[in-house]
């Protein structure tokens, strides 16, 4: 596995840049956590290695060998994108939650950090590369209703419920309804649609 992240870090995954598109790795050599989960998905599929895609908050990554070894694969890492659970990395992951306001100090005391890794770090470990594929989709429909280009925002997210039922891409496709509908004239009848 820490050979085949390597390899992948080495040949495509060049620059960090939180909003980019599948494409791009190839053409920018641009990643964020979600196309670079779904390149090591495609090897990983290909060379037959089970894996769980996890989702946590704001992020995604993948665990190799979910039934036995759990090896954490993190492609947004720079130097050290594979990892087992230690105290050490229990501790960051329990220090990161804290400072986004996941978890307080009392959480942790009352649940203990296992239960906290378990709950927020293994969560969503039923998704698939399909299921990833609407997340991506997710994020591109973010990206165009931030630049008001609605109507393909709306084909983006349309796309996303398809892949991944959930209430983000529900409430986002709402939102650029709205969009579209207040923006829309009489006289534009190509946005009767909508």
């Amino acid at each position: 596995i820490n050979k085949i992240f390597k390899d992948v870090k080495k040949k495509y995954l060049y620059t960090y840049k939180r909003i980019t598109f599948f494409p791009d790795l190839f053409y920018q050599g641009t990643f964020n956590c979600v196309t670079g989960t779904a390149l090591i998905a495609l090897i990983f599929d290909e060379l037959k290695i089970p894996y769980a895609i996890v989702k946590v908050p704001n992020h995604v990554y993948l665990i190799a060998y979910p039934k036995s070894h759990k090896i954490g694969v993190e492609s947004t890492k720079i130097k050290e994108g594979v990892y087992q659970w230690n105290d050490y990395s229990k501790r960051l992951a329990v220090n990161y939650l804290l400072a986004i306001g996941k978890v307080t100090q009392n959480d942790i005391r009352q649940n203990g950090v296992d239960f906290i890794i378990k709950q927020y770090f293994y969560v969503n470990s039923d998704l698939t590369f399909t299921n990833l594929a609407g997340i991506h989709f997710f994020n591109r429909a973010l990206y165009y209703n931030k630049n008001e280009r609605y109507a393909k925002a709306l084909k983006y997210a349309q796309l996303a419920q398809q892949y991944e039922r959930s209430e983000q891409a529900y409430y986002i496709t709402g939102g650029i309804l709205s969009n579209l509908i207040s923006e829309s004239t009489v006289e534009s009848i190509d946005k009767i649609d909508y």
